[in-house]
């Protein structure tokens, strides 16, 4: 490729120099028609195109000659300096050409001018010779420069070669490797996958006897429903009259159980009640003791008034005396009295005396009054407490009585109630047992 391309950049710096160089020719024309030389002008025109077009074949034959044999030709310094050489030798002819021209004024001789033409092409086609050489050494060394590159290139293609080779020879033995443990855990996948398709074939055969066995049964069973449905019936209509007999039952049980609500209320009740009882037998005891202790203190003040009235009545007796006494004084007074009336001392000394006789009497009179009053209170709370004792005694034994009734009663609902809730266990059993029937008999 790089020799390729060195030809073609070859090719088209030549192809530029010559372009200029007939660009520079059509200048040096110009300006010669315009001093006005016709047949000199189309003379020049006519040999240097024919100069340059054999130049241009045989550069581009050379450079093909040169890309075939080598591997690359680019132009040199010395070639590009060559050309340019050439270019300004044609521009100073065209300049001598023209000063001739403008020398030679009106004088006309074709004749020197296609000399001095040709003495110049042949000038300029030694010179291409010498450029021809110069390139043929030029590419010779080019060509020895490439060969020893693509020498150099190719010592370096080997060695990546070699490098390439190593590379894909470990790449492969690694891929080998890996292909030998995903081979050996193929096989492993392929052993388990086998032993798992026995397994499953031997299921298969398994569930194809159950299959044969079941469908054996389903049809036993079919010919049994076929036998059975008249029995089914039958059965029906006997759980029907039994769902009957159930409902009953169970209305029976909605009624003993609000039977034994209601006496399980009533014995809440005669407990609560019981209770009461109690209470008032413990406050009746409670009571009748403190009237005990108040009966006791009673006597005991009792005891202390008759003590008080037997010395009461010792102090009447002598006070009794000291008034028999004392009327024999008032009687020895009012003797005295009847014998001293007239003496003034005497009348005062029997007032007082009636007075403190009076006075002893009241007191005596309210002494006895007291007495009486207390015997009476005394008689009256002996009595009170007599019947309250009586009543709590009485009382007493009505409570005893009662609890004793209570608690038979209590016994014989508790042993009821029992026996009741063990046959309604065992009914609520036997419903959910038979609630299958008793759809059935609903769907009837």
């Amino acid at each position: 490729m790089g020799s390729v391309s060195s030809l073609v950049a070859g090719n088209s710096l030549n192809s530029k120099h010559c372009k200029a160089s007939d660009y520079r020719l059509k200048e040096g024309t110009n300006t010669h028609r315009k001093s006005g030389g016709c047949n000199l002008d189309g003379l020049l025109k006519c040999g240097f195109a024919q100069s340059s077009s054999s130049t241009t074949h045989h550069s581009r034959g050379t450079l093909s000659d040169s890309g075939r044999n080598s591997m690359s030709s680019l132009p040199t310094h010395s070639t590009s300096g060559s050309l340019r050489a050439s270019t300004g030798l044609v521009s100073q002819n065209d300049g001598r050409q023209q000063t001739l021209s403008e020398t030679a004024g009106g004088i006309r001789s074709p004749i020197t001018t296609d000399e001095l033409l040709i003495e110049h092409l042949e000038q300029r086609l030694l010179e291409r010779e010498n450029e021809l050489q110069e390139l043929q050494v030029s590419l010779e060394l080019k060509e020895a420069e490439t060969c020893h590159l693509f020498e150099e290139r190719q010592k370096f293609c080997a060695e990546e070669m070699d490098g390439l080779k190593q590379r894909c020879t470990t790449q492969l033995r690694e891929v080998s490797q890996m292909n030998a443990k995903t081979h050996q855990a193929l096989q492993l996948q392929v052993c388990y996958l086998q032993k798992e398709n026995g397994k499953l074939q031997e299921d298969l055969s398994k569930l194809t006897r159950e299959k044969d066995l079941v469908e054996l049964r389903l049809r036993s069973y079919e010919k049994e429903s076929t036998q059975l449905v008249p029995t089914l019936e039958e059965t029906q209509w006997e759980v029907c009259q039994k769902s009957g007999e159930i409902s009953l039952l169970k209305q029976q049980l909605r009624d003993c159980q609000a039977d034994v609500s209601h006496k399980l209320n009533e014995i809440v009740s005669l407990k609560a009640s019981l209770k009461e009882n109690t209470a008032k037998v413990e406050r009746l005891e409670q009571q009748n003791k403190d009237y005990e202790d108040k009966l006791q203190s009673c006597t005991r003040e009792v005891e202390v008034y008759q003590n008080e009235l037997q010395r009461k009545k010792v102090e009447a007796d002598f006070l009794r005396d000291n008034v028999g006494k004392l009327e024999q004084d008032i009687q020895q007074v009012k003797q005295d009295l009847v014998k001293c009336i007239f003496t003034g001392s005497l009348q005062r000394e029997v007032e007082r005396l009636k007075q403190e006789l009076r006075e002893e009497k009241n007191a005596q009179g309210k002494m006895v009054s007291s007495f009486e009053l207390e015997r009476q209170t005394w008689n009256q709370e002996k009595d009170r407490v007599i019947k309250y004792q009586k009543q709590l005694q009485i009382n007493y034994l009505q409570m005893h009585k009662k609890n004793k009734d209570l608690e038979r009663i209590l016994k014989e609902l508790t042993a009821e109630l029992e026996s009741r809730t063990e046959l309604g266990l065992d009914l609520r059993y036997s419903a959910g047992l038979q609630t299958y029937e008793d759809v059935i008999a609903t769907e009837i």
